[in-house]
């Protein structure tokens, strides 16, 4: 897959992932070179291989970026019916889960239009308690430039891509 090229159908999957799952895994690294992995439910892909963030619930990540603002986001699609059909099957017809490699950049305020978008992704909680606790404050965002796609490989049920560029259900041995 190619990100650019596959722009449209990344952001199908991931708004599949997110429905899914409600929430992607970011991976950062922190100052002393350990791995650390977040899940954030705040994530906007725009339509121009970039993403936007809320930074809530955040409090280790924003140190993180400070000293090495590399990334990858993660998208996996949790749907029991999803994961029953491709067991039965025996392939995946689209991406199980997918990594989204990018730079995220510098805090910043929040648009309106952005905080717009995320209360409309959240328009089902709105009348529950939790919606107010969790997201009445949305205050600053971090956008997120990627720079490759990469389709997690689940074995034998995963669709690869065969010499020719086609895709195939076979792992290509080597």
């Amino acid at each position: 897959m190619e990100l650019k090229q596959d722009w449209k159908k990344i952001r199908k999957c991931f708004k599949r992932y997110g429905a899914s799952s409600f929430h992607f895994a970011m991976a950062t690294v922190k100052p002393d070179g350990s791995p650390w992995v977040t899940p954030i439910g705040s994530l906007l892909l725009n339509k121009d291989c970039t993403a936007t963030y809320f930074e809530i619930f955040t409090r280790g990540m924003p140190g993180n970026l400070e000293t090495n603002n590399r990334i990858v986001v993660m998208g996996v699609n949790s749907n029991f019916w999803f994961w029953l059909k491709s067991v039965i099957t025996g392939r995946f017809s689209q991406p199980p889960a997918l990594r989204m490699v990018g730079t995220a950049h510098e805090a910043r305020k929040a648009t309106d239009e952005e905080k717009h978008r995320l209360r409309k992704y959240l328009a089902p909680f709105r009348r529950t308690s939790g919606y107010k606790k969790m997201w009445s404050r949305l205050e600053y965002v971090r956008d997120i430039t990627f720079e490759e796609v990469v389709e997690v490989n689940l074995g034998a049920m995963t669709r690869q891509k065969n010499g020719t560029g086609a895709m195939s259900n076979r792992i290509k041995t080597v």
